[in-house]
């Protein structure tokens, strides 16, 4: 089995109805698969940040684990210099 089927799997077997996030090319696959079980939703975040506080919410409203996942890498595009 190949990881990504393995966690989306086990969140599922643990009880996520649930999945916030920002998708990128480090959870993309997770991501994908997770949507496409039977009584899983994935709500999709434009920041890092909205995913996590989407999650705290939903767990603080729902009395659910409130699970996020997010990408790796920048946040800005490269042509943006500090």
């Amino acid at each position: 089995m190949q990881v990504h089927k393995a966690l989306a799997q086990g969140l599922i077997d643990h009880g996520v109805t649930t999945l916030f996030g920002l998708m990128g090319d480090g959870n993309l696959y997770l991501a994908n698969y997770y949507s496409s079980i039977p009584g899983a939703t994935y709500i999709a975040s434009a920041h890092e940040a909205g995913a996590v506080l989407m999650a705290n919410g939903y767990a603080s409203v729902s009395g659910e684990v409130g699970v996020a996942t997010v990408t790796h890498g920048r946040g800005w595009p490269t042509h943006f210099r500090l």
